[in-house]
C-alpha cells in the first residue's frame, strides 16, 4: 500500500518523501508504503544483509510528546518478546534527526482488506485466516500483551498463505500497575468498528477478550463483505450454501457485549473455529425433522428471545429491589439490637430473626439475579431456578401475573422446546427451525393417527 506523496501523513501533519533515498544506520530508505497511528512506514534495505525490511518512523511533532513516545519505545520493547510465524518480526530500534524508528520485516504481499475488496471470502479461506490471527492472539496474551486494533488492514497476508499479524502500537502490557499500561487512562484506541464496547466506553478496563471481539467482526466481514452493525443477518442466512450454524455460533459468542458471554480465550475461540475446519461438511448437530416451510411469526427467534429477555429483565429488577430492601432490614435489625436489647432482654431473639429475615432478602436478591444473568446466556439450569422463583414469587399475591408469565415463558410447549435447543448451543435461527420442525412432525404424527 503506497502513500501519496502529495498526501500529509494522518498522525503527523508531515510529508514522508525527504527520507526516501536517505541512507543511516545501516538503512537505505526505498519507498514509502503506509501509514499508522504514530507515523509512516517506509520499505528500506537492511545493506549488511540486502534484505528489504520495513521501517516506521515517528513524525517530528509527535517525538517532542513525550507521552506518545513512550508508546513508540514500548511498542519496540512488546514486539521484541513476541516470537511468532503469525506476528510480525522486530528487528531493530534506533533514531534519526530526533525521531525515533521500528525496523520489521517486510512482508512481500496485501493485507487483508485489500483481498476483501473482491467481496466475500469463502468460508474455508475465511476461517483459515481468523485461525491464524487467533493463534498469534493467543501468543501474544500468552506474553501479557493485547493488541487492541485487530482489523483487516493490520493483517497481513504474505506469499504463501501465511498470515501475519501486524501494527502492535496500540497493544497495552497486562498488569497491576498503571505504569505498564501503553495507553493513557481511559483513552480509547483503536478503530471505532472493531471496538468491543468495553473498549468503546472505558479504554481501561477492556482486557485480551476485546481481541477476540475485533477477531469476530473481522470473520464476519471476511464472510459478508459487511460490518455486524445494529441488527444484523447471522452469516448462514446471508451465505446458507457456505455457511452454517456452527459458524453462527463463533461470531454469535465472539461479538457479545458483554465480556464475560464471549470466548474467555484466543485458544478457545481458535479450537471452535479448528472443529469447523475440520467438519466442513458436518450438519447441524443432532436435529429432530427441521421444518420445511417458512417459519410462522410465533415461532420467530426475536419474539422467543424478547420474552426471554423481559423475564431476566425482571429478575434483576427484583433482585436489585431485594438487595436494597435486605441490606435496609439488616442494617436497621442490627442497629435496633444494639440500642434495644440492654433494656429489653426478651426483644433481643425477635429481633435476631429480624437479622436473619434480611439476609434471606439479600440472598433472595442474590439468586433473582443469578436467575436473570443465566437466562441471558440460556443456561440449562435456568428455568428450574426460575420456576421455584416464580413460585415463591407468587406466594406476595402482587407478583403472581409475573410468576404466570414467567411459567409461560419457559414451560409454554414452544418456549420450552425454543429454550432448549438454545441451551445445546443452537443459535436464535437453528433454535427456531427446530422448533418449528419439531411441532411439524409431531403434527403430522397426530394427523396419522
Amino acid at each position: 500500500m503506497a502513500v501519496d506523496a502529495n498526501v500529509e501523513t494522518r498522525a503527523s501533519g508531515w510529508k514522508p518523501e525527504p527520507f526516501v533515498g536517505r541512507t543511516f544506520d545501516g538503512y537505505r530508505v526505498e519507498e514509502a508504503i503506509g501509514q499508522g497511528g504514530m507515523g509512516a512506514v517506509f520499505k528500506a534495505t537492511q545493506l549488511s544483509l540486502n534484505r528489504p525490511v520495513a521501517l516506521k518512523l515517528l513524525a517530528q511533532n509527535l517525538a517532542s510528546d513525550d507521552q506518545f513516545l513512550e508508546r513508540f519505545h514500548r511498542e519496540a520493547a512488546v514486539l521484541s518478546r513476541l516470537a511468532h510465524p503469525n506476528i510480525v518480526t522486530v528487528i531493530d530500534r534506533g533514531e534519526v534527526d530526533g525521531r525515533p524508528y521500528l525496523v520489521m520485516e517486510y512482508i512481500e504481499g496485501t493485507n487483508l482488506r485489500q483481498v476483501m475488496q473482491d467481496g466475500p471470502l469463502p468460508s474455508g479461506e475465511a476461517l483459515k485466516v481468523v485461525s491464524s490471527i487467533l493463534a498469534a492472539l493467543e501468543h501474544a496474551h500468552g506474553q501479557g500483551i493485547v493488541h487492541r486494533d485487530i482489523k483487516p488492514e493490520n493483517v497481513l497476508l504474505a506469499q504463501g498463505g501465511i498470515v501475519k499479524v501486524a501494527d502492535f502500537g496500540l497493544s497495552r502490557l497486562l498488569g497491576p500497575e498503571d505504569t505498564t499500561r501503553l495507553t493513557r487512562t481511559n483513552i480509547a484506541l483503536g478503530t471505532y468498528e472493531y471496538m468491543a464496547p468495553e473498549q468503546r466506553e472505558k479504554a481501561r478496563d477492556a482486557d485480551e477478550r476485546c481481541d477476540l471481539y475485533a477477531a469476530g467482526v473481522v470473520l464476519y466481514e471476511m464472510l459478508t463483505a459487511e460490518l455486524p452493525i445494529g441488527r444484523f443477518a447471522l452469516p448462514s442466512r446471508r451465505r446458507p450454501d457456505e455457511c452454517d450454524a456452527r459458524i453462527d455460533r463463533i461470531i454469535e459468542k465472539s461479538l457479545e457485549k458483554d465480556p464475560e458471554e464471549r470466548y474467555q480465550s484466543a485458544q478457545s475461540m481458535g479450537d471452535a473455529v479448528s472443529q469447523v475446519l475440520d467438519r466442513p461438511s458436518e450438519t447441524e448437530a443432532p436435529a429432530p425433522a427441521r421444518g420445511t416451510g417458512e417459519i410462522p411469526s410465533s415461532l420467530s427467534p426475536v419474539r422467543f428471545e424478547h420474552h426471554i429477555g423481559n423475564v431476566a429483565a425482571i429478575d434483576r429488577l427484583l433482585g436489585n429491589l431485594l438487595y436494597v430492601v435486605g441490606f435496609a432490614w439488616f442494617v436497621w435489625a442490627v442497629f435496633e439490637i444494639r440500642h434495644l436489647a440492654a433494656t429489653y432482654p426478651d426483644i433481643g431473639f425477635a429481633l435476631l430473626l429480624f437479622v436473619f429475615l434480611g439476609c434471606l432478602w439479600f440472598l433472595g436478591g442474590w439468586w433473582f439475579r443469578w436467575t436473570g444473568k443465566a437466562l441471558r446466556k440460556h443456561n440449562p439450569a435456568a428455568p428450574a431456578s426460575q420456576a421455584v422463583l416464580c413460585f415463591i414469587a407468587a406466594l406476595t399475591v402482587l407478583l403472581i401475573p409475573f410468576a404466570v408469565y414467567g411459567l409461560w415463558v419457559l414451560y409454554g410447549h414452544r418456549g420450552r422446546l425454543y429454550y432448549e435447543a438454545r441451551a445445546r448451543g443452537l443459535s436464535p435461527d437453528a433454535a427456531a427451525s427446530e422448533c418449528h420442525g419439531l411441532l411439524e412432525g409431531r403434527g403430522a404424527e397426530a394427523q396419522g393417527q
